[in-house]
């Protein structure tokens, strides 16, 4: 028996490939093309094994750069050495002629090489190294690169893989780890000679094949057939094994290597292992030992027991939207590819995530064998019923769910069993409905008649906000309710469909009776284009008692949301608290930060301009200016005395001087130049989109950048400005 070594991971096949260059140090420029005939493997035994041909050959578009007498130098990675006793054939050829080349020993692993007098210009010469024998010492391992040094040739300085050196004759590799049940096959078993002719031997050889406790081999494939499950191949066509025995959980395999075909091939040996697990065996990897006269024992991994195996598919991956009560899924398929996985009496056991729930299974093959033991919301078990399943042992089936209104992403299933868990597959993807956009507008408490910004809901898909819901218990068409945060009111708003083709009942848009917090807007037609609904000019009353923090507006409705339970309103349980079939506690579908309570109540109030109006109000009490606000290059324009008034400024403190106005306010000085758009803030500037100007002998101030410089907010809606400070 040879040294004993420990394989951890499945080691991958390797085959001849070759000449790999790889760049080192050189010249900016490629002056010559290197390369080796093959690569090929030895062991690191210290015998001197021949390697293929290497090339130096000019290139083309260079072929005036190879002199007369120009060196260069090969030189042998550390722990490898060339056969000084055997000469190495070096030619040089070109075009038309050919000769020999001088090479110099200038240590065991470094040769130095000069260019012969024959070396012509514009002629393509090459020069190749036949012949060239090395050796790796027993520290050697893996790939052996030879360095070319050009000097000052006009050799290309590289590194080129020539050879890969291993340790022991032969290397153990599993291509692939199969799954299996009771009985099957593992993954094939590849023994290969790690040089040409490292098996070699003068007597007939043994190699070994040990399973672990409680497995055994299946004697009609290992032995009766061992002709199809175990072959010669490589530089081993030619041989058959000259006996194949069992003995107790040992494969024997002898054969003779002097019957092998060729000499100048890697040999190799595929044997397919059929193995029978015991009734106690355990699950999980099914590791074997190799070994033999020309094999160092090495330990792989054949193939993995399990309880039971399913390969799972679903013919498409559908989108489902969010909030759905009867979504069907695309057919799903659970194929036996464990033997014996379908048998009377397994139970397999379909997990969905939390968020949804299946109301049916829908058998299209299997019904008469597979029944639904139990669903358990997001849980289905199926019991095989019958043993005698068709030869595909196959199920197909479909799943209807329902899917809780403000998730998304995709659907998993998880397949278990006995043994746990066997896989999972992607059934579906779920969308949510409708998106939100929102500006986080900042409002105070308190305060009516504030402004926010817009609001767009979006559809994801068409036909997202439907027109119809047979869940929904109340009478008549859909609709989408906009909920804000308790506290925050609807006062104006204009509601559109902006995009699409949705059609709504605009006639009938309009706040809850009783809850002005609540927008409703009824749907007149679904849409077959995804729209966008826009709810624009919107102000809002808060009361005085609301915290400061984050206002929402949240999408809910039954034109999206068709399995919430309040909405359903019915229990065919009798407890109106209980969930039935299908059914969430969730009423939302999407939300958004729509303005920001950003102050306690306030002690002074609000003021609010009219575009075109010489009307305005300052803290409840209305009054008239000498001129009236407009709106210019999309910003508005008020005085500046009543801006100022408005904004707590007393009069003292407005003053303008050589086009400077200057408005004072506790610490805060502001300062605007006449036709800059510079604002200065006790000194720091902001640059504004508009310059202050004078109209009709009237001073005009851009009314946001001074209100917002002074801590106030503006918002604008139906021609209004109004400023809350």
């Amino acid at each position: 028996m040879k040294k004993t070594r420990k394989v951890v991971s499945t080691l991958v096949a390797m085959s001849l490939v070759g000449g790999i260059l790889l760049p080192a140090a050189g010249p900016a420029f490629a002056y010559s093309k290197n390369s080796v005939s093959k690569v090929i493997s030895i062991q690191n035994d210290n015998e001197y094994h021949q390697i293929g041909n290497i090339t130096i050959r000019e290139d083309k578009d260079y072929n005036n750069d190879f002199q007369p007498g120009d060196v260069f130098v090969l030189t042998l990675p550390s722990g490898v050495e060339f056969d000084r006793d055997s000469e190495i054939n070096a030619i040089w050829k070109n075009d038309t002629e050919n000769g020999t080349v001088d090479i110099r020993y200038i240590t065991d692993s470094k040769i130095e090489v000069t260019m012969p007098s024959t070396v012509e210009d514009g002629k393509n010469d090459q020069i190749i190294l036949q012949n060239v024998r090395i050796k790796a010492k027993s520290s050697v391992n893996g790939d052996i690169k030879i360095k070319i040094d050009g000097k000052d040739s006009a050799v290309t300085s590289q590194e080129l893989l020539i050879a890969r050196a291993f340790d022991g004759d032969a290397v153990v590799t599993v291509d692939e780890v199969e799954t299996i049940g009771e009985s099957g096959k593992g993954g094939t078993i590849t023994i290969e000679e790690a040089a040409v002719g490292s098996m070699n031997d003068d007597n007939e050889q043994e190699i070994t094949i040990k399973l672990p406790s409680k497995f055994d081999w299946d004697e009609a494939e290992m032995v009766d057939n061992a002709d199809e499950n175990i072959k010669f191949l490589g530089g081993f066509d030619g041989i058959n094994p000259t006996n194949v025995s069992i003995e107790g959980r040992t494969l024997k395999i002898k054969f003779d290597s002097a019957d092998r075909g060729r000499d100048d091939l890697r040999g190799y040996i595929e044997i397919d292992p059929y193995i029978v697990a015991d009734n106690d065996a355990k699950y999980g990897d099914v590791e074997v030992t190799v070994d033999g006269d020309n094999v160092d024992s090495t330990d792989v991994v054949i193939a993995k027991y399990a309880d039971f195996g399913v390969e799972a598919s679903v013919k498409k991956v559908e989108e489902f939207i969010a909030g759905r009560m009867d979504e069907e899924t695309e057919e799903i398929t659970l194929e036996e590819n464990v033997k014996n996985t379908l048998v009377a009496g397994r139970k397999l056991t379909l997990t969905l995530p939390t968020w949804v729930k299946v109301t049916e299974v829908n058998f299209t093959k299997g019904d008469d064998y597979v029944e639904v033991s139990e669903i358990d919301d997001n849980e289905v078990t199926l019991k095989v019923t019958n043993e005698e399943l068709d030869d595909t042992k196959e199920i197909k089936f479909k799943l209807t769910m329902s899917i809780e209104a403000n998730k998304s992403g995709d659907i998993e299933m998880a397949i278990g069993g006995k043994a746990g868990a066997e896989g999972k597959l992607v059934v579906a993807k779920a969308v949510a409905p409708v998106t939100i956009e929102a500006a986080k507008s900042p409002v105070k408490v308190g305060v009516k008649s504030q402004a926010i910004g817009d609001i767009v809901i979006t559809e994801t898909k068409a036909g997202a906000i439907a027109d119809e819901n047979d869940y929904d218990d109340s009478d008549g068409k859909t609709e989408l309710r906009v909920k804000l945060t308790d506290g925050v009111e609807w006062n104006d708003y204009k509601v559109e469909v902006i995009e699409g083709n949705l059609e709504l009942d605009d006639d009938n848009i309009d706040t809850a009776d009783g809850d002005d917090s609540v927008l409703i807007i009824p749907i007149k037609n679904e849409s077959s284009k995804a729209s966008k609904i826009k709810i624009s000019g919107i102000t809002v009353d808060l009361t005085r008692n609301i915290p400061e923090g984050e206002v929402k507006a949240e999408v809910k409705g039954s034109a999206i949301v068709h399995n919430d339970k309040a909405m359903i309103g019915y229990d065919e349980d009798g407890g109106d608290s209980s969930l039935d079939k299908g059914e969430f506690n969730t009423s939302t579908a999407a939300k958004a930060v729509a303005a920001v309570v950003v102050t306690p109540a306030p002690e002074a109030g609000t003021a609010m301009f009219e575009i075109g109006s010489s009307i305005y109000t300052a803290g409840g009490v209305t009054k008239v200016m000498d001129a009236a606000p407009y709106i210019k290059n999309g910003r508005t324009y008020v005085p500046v005395r009543y801006l100022a008034y408005a904004l707590g400024v007393s009069e003292n403190d407005v003053a303008y001087e050589n086009g400077v106005v200057t408005l004072k306010k506790g610490n805060d000085t502001i300062k605007l130049t006449i036709g800059s758009t510079t604002l200065l803030k006790n000194d720091a500037a902001t640059t504004m989109d508009v310059a202050p100007e004078v109209t009709n002998g009237r001073t005009m101030l851009p009314a946001r950048f001074v209100a917002e410089a002074l801590g106030a907010n503006v918002g604008y809606a139906n021609g209004k400005v109004v400023i809350s400070y």
